[in-house]
């Protein structure tokens, strides 16, 4: 006969293997969604940039071979932004090293490599990023297990990282930041693993997946900065067995990534998020939608419908009480190294971006991208947060919180994904219903002189959609050298456009060429709202 004391602990058992069925499900939603839609999404300038370094050509090789104020066809811009005979992983390195040092080597050599065996396309390029993704799914697991030993706290952070908005965001992008998350969650396990039993091989392999991880994205710095204060407060800051080794390991790992710490030190990154906000509220209004990124993302802006915005609103401010409510939860009932770690992955990578933005300006930490091993952190108390609720006192209430979590997470995912455009692609956004304008015409010819170190390269982002028979023409940089007027354009074209034209381009075609410019969107076409300038067609002047 079942006891009432018996039935309480059913109750929790059942309970314990309906949310593991449920996570299973969700898992495998997760890996769905991160597949659906890949080859239609719009591939934008910094997807671009991936292809141009995988290519094995520079940005300097690019502006001497194209920039020449003559047509260029669709198959030589393809030649900059796929792998070819003509350039091997030296290029690719190379290229690197004089155009973005501050982006590290193995995920553009791994991608190389990629699309040499699966194909040159956007989709197969992508698959890189799914594939990370997904294998960093047991190793959310497996760092859960690693810090609670709590199968249901392990499956409920796993669930959540299937279905986040914004792990599924990175996994679908030509960009590092999918495999970054891999390898920082093997180097977090890995860590774990070795503090718990150490021996010289569980060391070697924590230190070999610092190095991997730090030559696949820079931050990774910070990651082992996390993790070197978190042997300190968890050793008491005594000089311990596990602190020595670790140290040691540390030497290890400035060895081998002393190379590239060299070439950072010959050639200083430059990037934009180098430069200010425009405004201090700019900091704490990004924080907080990067604080939401793992659960919600609905492509809103503070220009969005009051009807969108307001509820969303709502929806930040409860999820900031959960996450400090987690914060506590944990340092009350968790294990005191669970917490030190956590607490040392979440802020210390953050602490330290911030001191580098307000240091010097920058925008370091309004980039979500940036912040994820905090993004990590934080998703893992909150899953720990709610996992131990469930069993506790009214879990009711808490699965019900749960259940809206991963419903809105899921929401996200499915607008997310069934669309072409988001925030993230930028002023690309409008890629799509440009290329089927150029598209619709005969013989088209794109003419751009958008040739800044930064954005030179974003009309290559639209030629992944045109067909073979448009043509681009590149102009010489008016600032740099006057020959970007001397140019012809042929009678032999159907239609000619502007793509993102200078001021001076624009004035030179009116007054010279007797052109009317016909501006083809307008500015509520972009999700930043600043495309009324990017895209014209070239008309003969009636007057």
């Amino acid at each position: 006969m079942t006891t009432y004391s018996n039935r309480k602990a059913i109750v929790p058992q059942l309970l314990q293997y309906v949310i593991i069925t449920t996570a299973l499900l969700i898992v495998s939603l997760g890996i769905f969604v991160r597949f659906h839609n890949l080859e239609e999404k719009i591939y934008w300038l910094d997807e671009s940039f991936t292809s141009l370094s995988i290519s094995g050509y520079s940005r300097s090789d690019v502006k001497e071979q194209l920039i020449t104020g003559k047509e260029v066809d669709i198959s030589t811009i393809m030649k900059y932004q796929y792998p070819n005979d003509k350039a091997n992983y030296q290029g690719t390195i190379q290229g690197l090293i004089e155009d973005e040092p501050q982006h590290t080597p193995i995920y553009f050599l791994t991608a190389r490599f990629w699309t040499q065996i699966f194909g040159k396309s956007i989709g197969s390029i992508r698959t890189l990023s799914v594939v990370a993704g997904i294998l960093c799914l047991p190793l959310m697991y497996l760092l859960c297990y690693e810090l609670f030993n709590q199968p249901l706290t392990s499956w409920m952070a796993t669930a959540f990282m299937a279905v986040s908005p914004f792990h599924v965001l990175y996994s679908q992008e030509a960009r590092p930041f999918s495999l970054w998350t891999l390898t920082t969650l093997v180097s977090c396990v890995a860590l774990l693993k070795v503090q718990k039993k150490p021996s010289i091989y569980g060391w070697l392999i924590y230190s070999y997946s610092m190095i991997i991880s730090c030559y696949t994205f820079l931050f990774s710095l910070l990651t082992y900065l996390a993790h070197f204060i978190y042997i300190l407060v968890s050793g008491k800051f005594r000089l311990n067995q596990v602190t020595i080794t670790f140290c040691i390991t540390g030497v290890l790992n400035i060895v081998g990534f002393l190379p590239w710490i060299i070439i950072l030190i010959k050639n200083p990154p430059s990037n934009y998020t180098s430069l200010p906000a425009s405004s201090i509220i700019e900091y704490p209004k990004a924080w907080i939608r990067n604080l939401s990124l793992p659960f919600a993302d609905f492509n809103i802006n503070a220009s969005s419908d009051l009807e969108f915005l307001i509820p969303f609103l709502l929806y930040l401010v409860l999820l900031l009480l959960l996450i400090s409510y987690s914060l506590l939860y944990l340092a009350k009932n968790g294990h005191k190294k669970a917490y030190f770690f956590l607490f040392s992955l979440i802020f210390i990578p953050f602490l330290i971006l911030l001191l580098r933005d307000f240091g010097q300006g920058g925008q370091m930490t309004l980039r979500a991208n940036y912040l994820i091993p905090s993004l990590l952190g934080i998703q893992i108390i909150c899953s720990y947060t709610l996992s131990n609720k469930l069993l506790g006192r009214n879990p009711a209430l808490w699965l019900n919180i749960t259940a809206i979590l991963l419903s809105i997470s899921i929401a996200s995912c499915s607008l997310m994904t069934s669309t072409n455009v988001w925030w993230i692609k930028d002023r690309e956004n409008i890629h799509h219903r440009l290329a089927n304008i150029v598209n619709e015409s005969k013989r088209p010819l794109i003419i751009s002189d958008v040739l800044t170190d930064d954005e030179f390269i974003r009309p290559f982002s639209v030629s992944h959609y045109l067909r073979d028979t448009a043509k681009f023409m590149f102009l010489f940089e008016p600032t740099a050298d006057e020959r970007w007027q001397k140019f012809t354009i042929s009678g032999i074209y159907s239609d000619v456009f502007l793509y993102d034209p200078s001021e001076s381009l624009k004035n030179h075609l009116i007054k010279n060429y007797g052109y009317r410019l016909v501006p083809l969107f307008d500015k509520k076409d972009s999700y930043h709202n600043y495309s009324d300038q990017m895209f014209f067609r070239l008309e003969p002047n009636q007057n």
